[in-house]
């Protein structure tokens, strides 16, 4: 579990500064979703401690590093729950696209 901060992008969303910033931060600071107008970060709960001044740099910031607004929630399990579905979907696929390459073709019954 941890946290995932959430930002609304404007059109000069610079992906790579905003990740430094965070990563100044919370060294840990992952990427979990992109899409048009929002990214996701996750963020350990360990370095919670430095959230206070990446909050105050992101706002101040705000208009340089494109970032609409932000803000952040608390991992749920049922979040660990489906990653972790998401990985074993992406495990299942990739074993079954091998045996398929290899001519290993098993039948249950």
């Amino acid at each position: 579990t941890g946290y995932r901060l959430h930002v609304v992008k404007d059109v000069k969303f610079n992906l790579n500064v905003v990740t430094s910033l965070l990563k100044k931060y919370v060294p840990e600071a992952e990427l979990v979703k992109e899409l048009k107008e929002d990214i996701s970060f996750s963020l350990s709960t360990d370095t919670g401690k430095n959230f206070g001044d990446m909050f105050e740099e992101l706002e101040h910031r705000r208009g340089e590093l494109g970032v609409l607004s932000f803000g952040v929630t608390i991992t749920t399990m049922e979040d660990v729950f489906l990653n972790v579905a998401d990985i074993s979907d992406v495990k299942y696929k990739a074993q079954s696209d091998h045996e398929e390459r290899n001519g290993i073709d098993f039948e249950l019954g």
